[in-house]
């Protein structure tokens, strides 16, 4: 989780071009294709400007950061071969939250979505989650009373939105949409690639330096 933990710290870095895999990466891609396909008629898929199987050229467009630096945001790449993770690290603005999203693709195709967001007043809470049952309907269940809520199916399309309740005035809270089948092929996958290079890779010009992919 090294990595997962400190994209989500980084502010600025240049964005790569999506690369090609080795030909040990392409035969681990069709040994560890996603058990199911993203259902393109759920409407759980879409969440901001975002839609899990969407390309990193498509996130490219929604997100346009030349260089890594966008209009009001800086994207940041690290991959490992068929996996990829952007960061997007929103500039901060008086009286909102700060706000990051962490974007992993598996065979460039969207898979996991983290949207969190610190320094959240209980009514900015109230708010965005306000926001997911407008537009997703009541939640199928409430893990944590009072602090999480999900929409989905856990084997599948699962979108969850939670909240640490620190305080009033300033607390935590983020939505994870994900498509189970495809994460968990990627974090397979992971596994392999970990095994297959005891070294990280070599960063980017601008890019941090990670001990290990996220588990």
């Amino acid at each position: 989780m090294s990595l997962l933990l400190a994209a989500l710290l980084a502010l600025a870095a240049s964005c790569n071009k999506p690369g090609q895999a080795g030909n040990a990466g392409a035969q681990w891609r069709d040994a560890l294709a996603p058990r199911a396909a993203v259902p393109a008629d759920n409407p759980l898929i879409r969440y901001d400007k975002l839609k899990l199987g969407m390309s990193e050229f498509e996130l490219a467009q929604a997100y346009n950061a030349p260089q890594g630096q966008g209009a009001g945001f800086t994207r940041v790449l690290q991959r490992f071969d068929a996996v990829s993770i952007h960061t997007i690290k929103f500039e901060d603005r008086a009286g909102e939250p700060s706000r990051v999203m962490l974007l992993e693709f598996y065979r460039d195709q969207l898979c996991r979505i983290v949207d969190r967001r610190d320094g959240v007043s209980a009514k900015q809470g109230g708010a965005w989650l306000g926001e997911c049952k407008r537009r997703y309907g009541e939640p199928t269940s409430q893990p944590v009373p009072g602090a999480q809520w999900s929409w989905g199916e856990r084997d599948g399309v699962l979108l969850t939105y939670t909240q640490d309740n620190a305080s009033e005035k300033a607390m935590s809270a983020n939505v994870v949409l994900v498509h189970q089948p495809a994460l968990d092929a990627a974090q397979s996958y992971l596994v392999q690639w970990e095994q297959a290079h005891p070294e990280p890779p070599a960063p980017g010009p601008g890019q941090e330096q990670h001990a290990k992919p996220p588990g």
